[in-house]
């Protein structure tokens, strides 16, 4: 980050240690997970959309009906004159469950029908050079259509399954042997859900179709739906914003009413503020042109990222569908029951959106893997804090504690919560856990995006920690769960290997910071000794409501900052004095250390890990200690 953005966020900061505000924009990275399979698919939807509409067409599959579906549900083909499938399949009939489940034969190579087609489009991925040499055996060669080139790799559907796993199931339990399949992979309906959302924005674009359309307004959104769906195939007669400049080449207009004048369709091209665009545009009076792109129930935009944090998380999506939920849920629930009788197994599911994750059966009687891995030495000395309302949806804060139960033996588990709690229906289960439940009253002043409720709860959950007497503690949130069983003594031990020489205070350990904005360092994850959480989370002075853009972590990070005496006025002009201080007072793990899940931002923006090469790693930090 450079210039004028930078500038504002570094003033900011210091005005708001001085008492005062500045007004400052957020931005986010896109997963480049998600970039790659856009493109693939963006790239067979090009090749399709230029087919002619009039003339008929065939698909030739290979030996997968895959290709029919994904190329039916991902592209435009539907709309084109299709007259049916070729290849070698077990299914006769290819129903599009998408466009009123039209159905389309399969046929044979040697189908007279073929010679009806103008264009043969080759779908196969592995067999395409196969299909065409037969094709051209069959005089078709000048109708080949190829949807792939040299340099494709996969199928453009596809994404490489990095959660693959193998569970090796112990003992016979007739309960998940029913459910439970031994080798599993996550289903590519999870995977493309982004996909599903840019098909929902196609369909509402097709209200364009022979309108003069204006895009509104002329941002990163903007930007990604010209890229992504089929936006880019309309009659774009101008953009608008509120700050006129050049967008893709075009002028901006601004948005005074008689920007609308020669345009038949306004289309709303942002999620996070498209319910107060769409009402500025109805106060201009031209409601009757704007198109928005995301129903009121939308939980994000197209463009939200998939699975972002952990690549090696352990998934199960294969159930057996004859199976309702509540009888699979009934079955775990057994299933867990039984084996908590004395059993050297352990039974975990977490359940995500109406579907299983984690759900089989561990064995954990052997002693000496115990004793090998050690682990309980370490967690008697640790304390957990969860903080924040409990999340009653899918019982996600009572299976996170019961998960850390198992998952974290001799962890003292703290809930720091609010006394409102006590009111709702489900507490009681939590509290017969057995775990310390600390309760608040709310703070009498929220702090931007409640960072004072944050910084209360967590607060209270150490105090008790210190009563206690554990030497460590964990801050983490009732929407989050982290899967990684040896996590704990990895922290313990990296504070006990990279002590600050001299001094009582020790360091903390943080998430990866962006070095492209000061002081932005997670928040929401931090480990270290108690008395130097006490010290970070200190709640006596409450954070002000409104701070127009400054993010919660810049707050909190550059106080404590200021408080051991290493404030920075300018963290990216005085880029090597910042890293210090990241590489002498903190410690830096990457997120796949806790490989954790987060309900906040929805399940798929919490499993697969990317690096931003904006942030200061583990290893970057890592390789500055070699050097110390």
């Amino acid at each position: 980050m450079r210039g004028k953005h930078y500038n504002s966020k570094r003033q900011g900061i210091r005005l708001w240690l001085e008492g005062k505000t500045s007004r400052i924009k957020p931005f986010f990275p896109a997963s480049q997970r998600q970039l790659d399979l856009a493109f693939r698919i963006n790239k067979v939807r090009d090749v399709i959309y230029n087919l002619p509409d009039d003339v008929a067409i065939a698909v030739h599959i290979g030996s997968g009906v895959d290709n029919a579906i994904y190329l039916l549900r991902l592209t435009c083909l539907c709309r084109k004159k299709l007259i049916g499938f070729v290849g070698e399949t077990y299914c006769s009939i290819v129903v599009d469950q998408t466009h009123e489940n039209r159905s389309y034969h399969v046929f044979s190579e040697d189908d007279a029908i073929l010679s009806e087609a103008k264009y043969i489009i080759l779908a196969g991925f592995k067999d395409r050079a196969l299909a065409r040499r037969r094709m051209e055996s069959f005089g078709y060669g000048g109708k080949l259509v190829e949807l792939y080139d040299s340099t494709d790799t996969m199928p453009f559907y596809h994404v490489p399954n990095i959660l693959y796993s193998m569970h090796r199931l112990t003992g016979t339990n007739e309960f998940f042997s029913k459910i439970v399949h031994s080798n599993t992979h996550i289903a590519s309906d999870y995977y493309l859900s982004i996909m599903e959302r840019i098909d929902q924005i196609n369909k509402i674009l097709e209200a364009c179709d022979g309108k003069r359309v204006l895009v509104y307004p002329a941002g990163p959104h903007a930007k990604s739906l010209l890229v992504y769906t089929d936006l880019k195939y309309k009659n774009i007669v101008a953009f608008a914003d509120r700050s006129v400049r050049e967008f893709q080449g075009s002028s901006v207009r601004d948005v005074s009413p008689q920007s609308f004048d020669d345009v038949d369709c306004i289309v709303v091209a942002s999620f996070a503020y498209q319910d107060e665009i769409v009402s500025y545009l109805e106060k201009l009076g031209v409601k009757e042109k704007i198109l928005a792109l995301y129903p009121k129930n939308s939980r994000q935009s197209f463009t939200a990222n998939i699975n972002q944090w952990s690549p090696d998380l352990e998934y199960v999506n294969q159930l057996d569908r004859r199976y309702s939920f509540q009888e699979v849920h009934a079955i775990a629930e057994q299933t867990m029951q039984h084996l908590s009788r004395g059993s050297s197994c352990f039974a975990a599911y977490n359940v995500i959106d109406y579907n299983m994750i984690h759900f089989g059966v561990f064995y954990h009687g052997e002693k000496e893997i115990r004793q090998i891995k050690n682990y309980q030495y370490y967690n008697n000395k640790i304390a957990i804090i969860i903080q924040g309302p409990i999340i009653y949806d899918e019982d996600f804060t009572y299976r996170t504690i019961q998960f850390y139960q198992m998952l974290f033996s001799g962890v003292c588990i703290i809930l720091s919560t609010w006394k409102e709690e006590q009111e709702k229906e489900g507490f009681s289960r939590i509290q017969n856990l057995g775990i310390e439940v600390v309760l608040s009253d709310p703070p009498v002043q929220k702090g931007v995006l409640n960072l004072n409720y944050q910084v209360k709860s967590t607060y209270a959950g150490l105090l008790r920690a210190q009563k206690l007497h554990k030497e460590y503690a964990l801050k983490t949130r009732t929407d989050f769960r982290i899967n990684a069983a040896g996590c704990l003594m990895h922290l313990h031990n990296l504070i006990e290997k990279f002590p600050i020489q001299g001094m009582e205070r020790q360091r903390l350990i943080v998430l990866p910071p962006y070095l492209d904005v000061p002081y932005y360092i997670p928040d929401f994850l931090l480990f270290g000794k108690t008395n130097d959480m006490l010290l970070f989370w200190d709640a006596q002075e409450l954070y002000p409501n409104k701070t127009d853009g400054i993010n919660p972590e810049m707050l909190l990070f550059s106080r404590y900052f200021h408080l051991i005496g290493k404030y920075i006025q300018d963290p990216i002009v005085d880029m090597n004095q910042y890293v210090s201080v990241l590489c002498n007072d903190f410690v830096i793990v990457d997120p796949s250390v806790f490989k954790y899940i987060w309900k906040k931002y929805t399940y798929e923006s919490s499993m697969q890990y990317l690096e931003n090469p904006n942030t200061f790693t583990s290893a970057d930090w890592f390789s500055h200690q070699q050097r110390m």
